[in-house]
């Protein structure tokens, strides 16, 4: 049963149940990462298109083969150092000038050679490759039956991810600040950055009215991680990729396609678009007919959604929804995989960021093949928006995005590779109440809940006026709250407001919330809790 299985599909604006447990043990070699969790091997079946695999011979491949860039011209995704997804079939399309068959040549590092045969037709062709197991060091050759070739090497089979998204989707590594904009927040990470294991892809943000054939590079194709790469490159998805990386020993690709300002609908299909709440006026499909529509047949694991900020949270969890299945069709996978981040805090928007959190929790909970992260305690308050930096009202996007890539990963890793224990954090289960005291019982605690300072929790009576209260942990799973100011208590909230209520002044985000999982007897905090909105009905 996974994740969503054992969790209420029902989790409205005002929710009373939630429910996380681990996931079913797997075969396999396990990595210890604590004593409650195991790391398993990836083991996804997927065999989609294997009856397009042509691996019968239709032309004797020539004992000369010239190499020519003009001959054989693979689409814009694909180049030197590319990776191509593990363990199920992947295909390489693009144009020639030349007729007749086209054969791909698979050499292993290993020096075993598989081929894999297609045909050019009215300058196009497409060659479906085999299923093949994490590896890189790889060599293909696209060969065409009269004697030419275009080589593309240091190729690699790993895991592959779309990054999604608006501006903080596509916020850099280098772009995350202490001070001022010439203090790195992660110096040590891009210095530290290269790894072979890791290959990043950046399409060209633009606009197009009409759905786009070619995809344009904004890296230069794909790259190997490195400082110079990775400084320029999406911090969430490097951080995601850097972490899947370390727990499993696998190559992993990020394909960051993301505009800041964008809002939702310019991201989806015409379709959807036209079936989109809110959608009045707005540049329909235009960041998706140039920056997905072109990649739609490029085999992927994934796609690591980061967006939301400026659209209304009334119609998002809908809105999302025809978003991902838009994609799903485009992509030609029903089990496309989303993992949605859910915002972090703004404080310029309380109000709306609290809802839209809610919206991509739902989102994510109504459809299979989907999971979220939680980052409540993430956020850059205005006082810290770094000196010089001018692309940051308020502090609209957070530095910190080193935690929220990898908890974007556990949560990658708990639902999609079944990883066990904890990898996200507690959930409200159920309320008791009498009168001004409430008790809240959580799953999902791990080695017990621990409170990090006092603030988040706010109850209110009849008259719908909330009050902030001190929360006691009475139990490893319970959490207890008095409110003085009312008799008797009919809604209470977590999460909601960026403030401490019980301090002069709100130092960080991390104050505005103190509730946490644990992972092992050490009681130190793993993740924050998730927000909640319960009333007494």
């Amino acid at each position: 049963m996974t994740f969503k299985k054992k969790i209420c599909l029902l989790v409205a604006m005002v929710t009373t149940v939630s429910l996380l447990t681990a996931c079913a043990p797997q075969q396999g070699e396990t990595q210890e990462a604590y004593p409650m969790d195991k790391i398993v091997p990836i083991s996804i079946t997927d065999d989609s298109n294997a009856e397009k695999v042509i691996r019968t011979e239709n032309f004797r491949i020539p004992e000369t083969l010239q190499e020519s860039v003009s001959a054989i011209q693979p689409s814009g995704i694909f180049s030197n150092a590319m990776i191509l997804q593990a363990n199920v079939v992947t295909r390489i399309w693009g144009k020639s000038d030349h007729n007749g068959g086209l054969a791909v040549r698979l050499t292993k590092a290993s020096g075993e050679q598989e081929v894999f045969y297609g045909q050019i037709a009215d300058g196009q062709f497409t060659v479906w490759l085999g299923a093949q197991s994490y590896q890189k060091g790889c060599t293909l050759e696209l060969i065409t039956e009269d004697g030419y070739k275009r080589t593309l090497a240091d190729v690699a089979f790993g895991e592959i991810f779309i990054g999604g998204g608006q501006s903080n989707m596509g916020w850099e590594v280098g772009q995350c600040y202490g001070k001022n904009t010439s203090e790195l927040l992660y110096s040590k990470e891009i210095e530290e950055s290269y790894n072979e294991n890791i290959r990043l892809f950046g399409v060209l943000p633009h606009t197009s009215a009409e759905p786009s054939e070619e995809a344009q590079s904004s890296t230069g194709g794909w790259q190997v991680a490195q400082p110079g790469i990775v400084s320029n490159f999406s911090a969430c998805g490097y951080f995601f990729a850097r972490e899947i990386e370390e727990k499993y020993d696998i190559p992993v690709g990020i394909v960051s396609s993301c505009m800041g300002g964008t809002n939702i609908f310019t991201w989806m299909p015409a379709q959807e678009a036209a079936q989109a709440q809110g959608s009045e006026n707005m540049d329909l499909s235009s960041y998706y007919n140039a920056m997905i529509y072109p990649i739609r047949n490029f085999v992927v694991r994934g796609v690591l959604w980061y967006q939301g900020e400026g659209d209304n949270g009334q119609y998002y969890a809908d809105n999302l929804s025809l978003l991902k299945r838009g994609w799903r069709t485009a992509f030609e996978r029903e089990n496309l995989f989303f993992a949605v981040v859910q915002l972090p805090r703004y404080a310029a928007d309380d109000f709306g960021c609290f809802y839209r959190r809610e919206a991509q929790k739902n989102a994510a909970l109504q459809a299979e093949n989907c999971t979220y992260s939680v980052n409540i305690d993430l956020g850059l308050m205005a006082k810290d928006v770094a000196e010089g930096d001018t692309s940051n009202p308020q502090g609209i996007h957070p530095y910190d995005k080193k935690p929220l890539g990898e908890r974007l990963a556990h949560s990658v890793m708990q639902e999609l590779y079944h990883a066990e224990g904890i990898w996200r954090g507690a959930v409200l289960d159920s309320v008791e109440v009498k009168g001004n005291t409430a008790q809240l019982r959580y799953t999902n605690v791990g080695a017990g809940l621990t409170l990090k300072g006092e603030a988040g929790f706010e109850a209110a009576g009849a008259d719908g006026k909330f009050y902030p209260c001190r929360p006691e942990a009475i139990s490893a799973n319970t959490v207890k709250i008095v409110c003085d100011e009312v008799k008797e208590i009919r809604q209470i909230r977590y999460g909601y407001t960026s403030k401490n209520p019980f301090a002069d002044k709100t130092e960080s985000y991390a104050d505005c919330v103190c509730l946490y999982n644990t992972k092992d007897s050490d009681v130190q905090a793993a993740y924050p809790a998730e927000q909640f909105i319960w009333q007494n009905k």
